[in-house]
């Protein structure tokens, strides 16, 4: 009987403990952003809106920047150059506050399309949620963008080589000799074209600022959208599966794919 019970114990301590077969795999379904990105957007629409009415004040400004400006026979001196001088300060106040302003929505704008692109994807794939044209999306925030940069830097160009438009409006109404009384009366046509160019320049500005903080929105949320809308679908199809691993000292998940 001992024996007999000494050969039971060999055989069951040589027999292996036997384990539960493995759960059948599942497809991953990720859990949605917890961010949609409304915060980003309510502030960089708040911050656009301020760059955009910094820079209509300076287009305003610009317009009528010494505009005033005439030679008083009487007094033998140049009157409204206080003036000039006081809306030109206030004009690279309101260019600071603008740059700030636009600066800040054209970072947010992007980080806000990144966010809520991927959630849009989510949603669009597992709760039933409006597909978006990502492709017209990235087309066209793409074009956008490079308009808005390319004009940008173009109308800089154009206003630093023309002196804020002192060339041009020097070789339309010279001034070289104000001891010649028909130079001293085209100062205030000069001081009129001088005006119009500036404005014209800060609209550009304005237009190209704009476009370029809208483009970098659609773009960035239509390549996350894509992005993202693609990893999704894989993940849905299978490709990317969840696996319990159960043994003798571990329990444990087991992530596997095709690739």
């Amino acid at each position: 009987m001992f024996t007999a019970s000494l050969l039971t114990a060999a055989v069951l301590a040589q027999t292996p403990t036997l384990v539960p077969p493995p759960a059948a795999p599942t497809a991953m379904r990720p859990p949605a952003p917890r961010w949609r990105g409304t915060g980003l957007i309510i502030t960089s629409s708040l911050f656009g809106a301020v760059g955009l009415g910094l820079n209509v004040a300076r287009v305003a400004v610009g317009s009528r920047l010494c505009n005033d400006l005439r030679y008083d026979e009487s007094a033998g001196s140049i009157v409204g150059f206080g003036d000039c001088m006081n809306a030109g300060l206030t004009l690279g106040g309101l260019a600071t506050g603008a740059l700030v302003g636009n600066s800040l929505a054209f970072g947010l704008s992007a980080g806000a399309g990144v966010v809520h692109g991927r959630y849009a994807a989510h949603r669009a794939r597992f709760a039933g949620g409006r597909l978006p044209r990502a492709r017209l999306q990235v087309g066209l925030g793409a074009g956008m963008l490079s308009a808005g940069l390319a004009g940008y830097l173009a109308v800089r160009l154009a206003s630093w080589f023309d002196l804020l438009g002192q060339q041009t409006c020097s070789q339309r109404h010279p001034l070289d000799d104000f001891a010649d009384p028909t130079t001293r009366a085209e100062l205030p046509a000069f001081s009129r074209c001088m005006s119009g160019r500036i404005g014209g320049y800060l609209s550009g500005i304005l237009v190209t600022q704009a476009i370029s903080a809208v483009g970098i929105g659609l773009l960035t949320h239509g390549a996350a959208y894509r992005r993202d809308r693609r990893l999704l679908d894989y993940i849905a199809r299978g490709g990317l599966r969840l696996q319990p691993s159960l043994g003798r000292e571990y329990v444990g998940l087991t992530l596997g794919g095709r690739f």
